[in-house]
């Protein structure tokens, strides 16, 4: 594993690239690493409130997928994190849902 800090850095080594930044810095997150061509990426990125994705895009994992052109997953999600308080309520106990290209 390495880990990259705000200035980024490297990851041509790496087989799989970790994405978890705030959401509205995935462009200038990215614009600082280089070798993630290909690669796959596990977006944990989250916008919240009025944050929108890059322009012309309908999520931040859509941009990564045009930034790398690798397979892109969604990982760790906390969209869904206000709803927890209300889980023992639900008629069927939620489970898990995969979201990404099937290379991811």
């Amino acid at each position: 594993m390495t880990r990259l800090g705000r200035g980024g850095g490297d990851v041509g080594a790496s087989e799989a690239v970790l994405l978890a930044v705030p959401g509205t810095a995935v462009e200038v997150a990215l614009s600082s690493v280089t070798g993630l061509e290909g690669k796959t990426v596990l977006d944990a990125t989250n916008l919240y409130g009025g944050a929108r994705p890059p322009a012309g895009l309908s999520s931040n994992a859509e941009y990564v997928k045009s930034a790398t052109g690798g397979p892109t997953a969604k990982a760790f999600n906390t969209n869904f994190a206000s709803l927890f308080g209300q889980i023992a309520d639900a008629r069927v106990r939620p489970s898990n849902l995969w979201s990404g290209d099937d290379e991811a």
